[in-house]
């Protein structure tokens, strides 16, 4: 009997120590496909500030009630941004099939000694739209150039450079802030996710709440 459960033990230890280290794989590798397809993948890491809005197409009226961002108004690229957001829920509520995540990132930046600016970038669902396809919803004037293997369209008319990573998109009225992008988008390069202590702070965030606010105290 001793040596019967013996020889059961010795075979059910290592399957269980087997399906232990599956299970931590296979959590590991869907937190990692989790964080590839999220929009702060291609944030460059020096954002002062990040903003993330849940419920995009309600986002005209929730930011004109938030009192973080009534704060932070006096910012000059926050204004800009909230003079923008009817058109920008209005987009996102035309376009609901594609962009079905609601939730668009936006992130601040140093891009001079005396000027910052802001980075939009957002997760879409391209079905059977190709990149060109995807431009289109936002506009049919741009002119196409290249930066690290990637492509940069700019529309003359909206005055903005997009560009992609898999299915994010993101955006500027600054290219090099989307040159930045580019080159934080590329596997070989650290983002905010290598961090730490961003990571565990991101971590604690709610998506149910309507804006999360992110600043990063040593940009």
């Amino acid at each position: 009997m001793y040596k019967k459960i013996l020889k059961i033990s010795s075979i059910t230890i290592p399957v269980i120590l087997i399906g232990i280290i599956l299970l931590i794989a296979y959590n590991t590798y869907q937190k990692t496909q989790n964080t590839s397809q999220s929009p702060i993948t291609v944030i460059p890491i020096n954002a002062a500030a990040i903003l993330q809005l849940n419920d995009v197409r309600s986002l005209n009226r929730q930011l004109m009630i938030s009192k973080i961002w009534n704060e932070l108004r006096n910012i000059k690229e926050i204004e800009i941004v909230s003079a923008q957001t009817k058109s920008i829920s209005d987009f996102f509520i035309k376009n609901q099939t594609v962009f079905k995540s609601n939730s668009l990132f936006i992130s601040i930046h140093k891009v001079s000694a005396k000027k910052n600016a802001a980075l939009f970038s957002i997760s879409f669902e391209r079905g059977v739209l190709d990149n060109n396809e995807i431009i289109n919803l936002f506009t049919n004037d741009v002119t196409i150039s290249h930066y690290d293997k990637q492509t940069i369209y700019f529309s003359k008319s909206l005055k903005k450079y997009f560009s992609f990573k898999n299915d994010i998109i993101f955006y500027s009225n600054e290219k090099m802030l989307v040159t930045d992008a580019i080159r934080t988008a590329n596997e070989n390069t650290n983002d905010l996710f290598t961090n730490v202590s961003f990571l565990t702070c991101y971590n604690t965030i709610s998506n149910s709440a309507d804006i999360n606010l992110m600043i990063n105290y040593n940009s």
